[in-house]
């Protein structure tokens, strides 16, 4: 929502702006051109959660769309990269250790470590 507004405001003022047409125009264009690629690339992560048989959720876009863990996550004692398979591409998902409260940022790394490929267990 706020991206419509501020991008409405400023076709507003580039429209009430006392330039040349030409140079109305190209502001115009470069607002809408800014629209269009926010719209296209805004696929924000708002929520992530792990079910009980190990699948992933990933709350996006207003939706829950099931994920499947990719081997190649990264697991280090400041940073988590889960690399998730969804059904409609890859996702790279960064979790700082200062982002979420310690015990849970510990444990996502113990089941994480435990669950890997290779290590003889199986998931948790």
């Amino acid at each position: 929502m706020l991206l419509v507004v501020l991008h409405s405001v400023a076709l507003i003022a580039a429209l009430a702006n006392p330039l040349e047409v030409k140079l109305k125009l190209l502001l115009v264009g470069a607002i809408l051109t800014s629209f269009a690629h926010h719209r296209r690339t805004s696929n924000r992560v708002y929520g992530l959660s792990l079910a009980p048989g190990g699948d992933w959720e990933v709350l996006m876009d207003g939706r829950a769309i099931p994920g499947r863990l990719e081997a190649d996550t990264l697991v280090t004692p400041w940073i988590v990269i889960l690399n998730l398979k969804l059904p409609s591409r890859r996702l790279a998902l960064p979790i700082f250790r200062d982002a979420v409260d310690p015990e849970s940022f510990r444990q996502l790394r113990v089941y994480l470590k435990l669950i890997r490929p290779g290590n003889g267990l199986d998931a948790v």
